[in-house]
């Protein structure tokens, strides 16, 4: 017996499917034609992923990813049914308002985790629309980094922006030291006569010293 898996249907497109099918679901009447239609794609997709289970190794799951899939596939949907221009920037503050009203009724008892799902799932969507092929009504066109190849990197990031670099033999202190500091610092008389000292010892650092310069 051969075993033949389509690699090029990957566990994330499948979840994607999946999501979708749920989603539609949720939003048909089961006596309608169109339920059928979905619950069969729920369940074959959800049999093949069994089968993958027992002939692949375990990957680990990742939800936000599934729902990352799937609003690729409604962007995709949406570029193709809806092209430029469109009010695309409009419709990306309009579902985050529609996210945070599902959040809301879900905490509220009001609603159920499918309506959240569904507004995040749009609300993604459309961010991936904003970046891809931006606005043209506002004439607002993304960067070509944003279409670049896969795993092309943000143009900023944050973390590498935010973070000093100290040079070797330098220690990050604060510039407002805690009291428990001062004492360890071998300091006596008050706090503010404590601080004094502490503040005179920073400005007297040799980097300091070399680097700063009166505005």
């Amino acid at each position: 017996m051969t075993t033949i898996i389509n690699n090029k249907l990957t566990d994330e497109t499948l979840s994607a499917w999946k999501a979708e099918a749920k989603i539609s679901m949720s939003e048909t009447a089961k006596d309608a034609p169109e339920y059928s239609h979905h619950a069969a794609i729920f369940e074959l997709v959800t049999e093949l992923q069994e089968h993958r289970k027992v002939t692949a190794p375990p990957a680990p799951e990742d939800y936000f990813s599934s729902l990352v899939s799937a609003a690729r596939l409604r962007a995709d949907k949406a570029m193709r049914k809806y092209p430029q221009p469109n009010y695309v920037l409009n419709k990306v503050a309009e579902e985050s308002g529609e996210v945070i009203k599902e959040v809301i009724h879900y905490t509220e008892g009001r609603g159920d985790w499918n309506k959240v799902e569904y507004e995040l799932i749009d609300n993604l969507a459309m961010l991936i629309r904003l970046v891809t092929e931006g606005d043209q009504v506002i004439g607002f066109t993304p960067p070509d980094v944003c279409r670049g190849a896969k795993g092309s990197q943000p143009v900023s990031n944050r973390d590498e922006l935010s973070s000093p670099v100290i040079p070797d033999g330098y220690a990050l202190v604060p510039k407002e030291p805690t009291e428990a500091m001062l004492l360890l610092l071998g300091l006596t008389g008050s706090f503010t006569a404590m601080d004094a000292a502490y503040q005179k010892m920073l400005a007297a650092s040799p980097l300091h010293s070399a680097t700063s310069t009166d505005i």
